[in-house]
């Protein structure tokens, strides 16, 4: 049965948004602007401002708790200024040791050989639901996405950090069904015109992004940017940060990461354990919370002139990874992502001031190929 053009236009115009919120954290846990220039990290802390105001009180929350550390925050919108006094936009992603883990303990690090390259594929699912403007469209499948990319370590610096070369070297949309099939028509053009896209950066042996610069194909059109702002992320999300100290089977460590994707502004707390580690190969657990750190979305998509106000926001996730430290990419890893947001569009034009609700599912397979 095929979908309705009304429905599938409110699908399509939600999707940008949606893959460029839940693929950052599907794939990865980032804080470093991606551009198409260098763009340095915050500078260390002898550069840094005087000291903020007091931090708001923070959530509670045991070893387990992705939500520990972060400010208290209404329907998931942080208040103004609250997300800065944890982490500026731009800043270096917060790595903090809550357990060592069980003895032997020992350093855990990336360990790249120069030239080393390694393919991945990741495959993403999701499932969205609106509502908008009186219709609410019942949760619909969006047909598979899946991207291969080729990753490879090239230079490296005097302290260790080694620049990965990236490149999205294959992409498809596989429809399951008539419906999938119209949506899956409407999407080829943009996510094909993807294929090619190339980025560089630097990474630390403890897994810390740097120096982020994308090669973009010139035949790119502007609605296919429209997705470069979440999926490029998957490049990075190749790496994961890791503690300073030698840990041990057991450990557990929190990754706070800033994040400006799609128009939003995320404050990011991400928990890992290790469950198992032989030489150079290790099983990671990770849960992840997402807070909206401002109020209101200005993205790309939207008219000059329009915004949307940010009412309310949740997303939640956990999955697993298998990591080879000496390999610029994870042997395997999967994770499932539920967030549900809803706005108000801001400014001149139809359905200004009307509230919609957009819930998303998505689960992200990470192999070989």
């Amino acid at each position: 049965m095929p979908v309705p053009r009304t429905r599938l236009s409110l699908l399509l115009s939600a999707l940008a948004p949606a893959l460029a919120l839940t693929s950052v954290a599907a794939c990865g846990q980032r804080g470093v602007p991606i551009t198409a220039e260098p763009a340095p990290l915050v500078a260390d802390a002898e550069a840094a401002p005087p000291p903020a105001p007091p931090a708001p009180p923070v959530r509670q929350g045991g070893p387990s708790s992705p939500e520990q550390g972060l400010p208290r925050a209404s329907n998931g919108v942080l208040a103004a200024g609250a997300a800065d006094k944890v982490l500026p936009l731009g800043g270096k992603p917060i790595v903090k040791l809550l357990e060592p883990g069980a003895e032997p303990r020992s350093d855990l690090s990336y360990a790249l050989t120069r030239g080393a390259s390694q393919k991945m594929s990741m495959g993403m699912d999701m499932t969205m639901g609106i509502k908008t403007q009186g219709q609410a469209l019942p949760p619909t499948a969006i047909p598979r996405m899946t991207m291969v990319f080729d990753a490879t370590a090239a230079d490296k610096s005097p302290a260790g950090d080694v620049r990965i070369d990236s490149r999205l070297t294959a992409v498809s949309i596989d429809p399951n069904g008539g419906q999938q099939e119209q949506m899956a028509r409407a999407l080829r053009p943009q996510v094909e015109a993807m294929k090619g896209l190339g980025m560089a950066y630097w990474v630390s042996p403890k897994g810390n992004v740097r120096d982020v610069k994308l090669d973009i194909p010139a035949s790119m059109p502007a609605a296919a940017q429209q997705l470069l702002g979440g999926m490029s992320q998957s490049f990075e999300s190749m790496v994961t940060p890791l503690p300073a100290e030698a840990v041990g089977v057991g450990a557990r460590w929190q990754v706070i990461s800033r994040i400006a994707t799609g128009g939003a502004d995320l404050l990011q707390s991400a928990i890992y354990l290790l469950k198992a580690r032989s030489g150079s190969r290790a099983t990671l657990e990770v849960s992840l919370v997402q807070l909206s750190a401002s109020d209101t979305i200005h993205g790309p998509q939207m008219p000059a002139g329009m915004s949307a106000k940010i009412k309310a926001f949740a997303s939640a996730g956990q999955g697993t990874s298998q990591v080879d430290l000496k390999s610029v990419a994870p042997e395997g890893a999967s994770m499932a992502l539920k967030t549900t947001m809803t706005i108000a569009v801001q400014g001149a034009g139809a359905g200004a001031g009307d509230d919609s609700t957009v819930e998303t599912t998505t689960n992200v397979q990470v192999g070989r190929p």
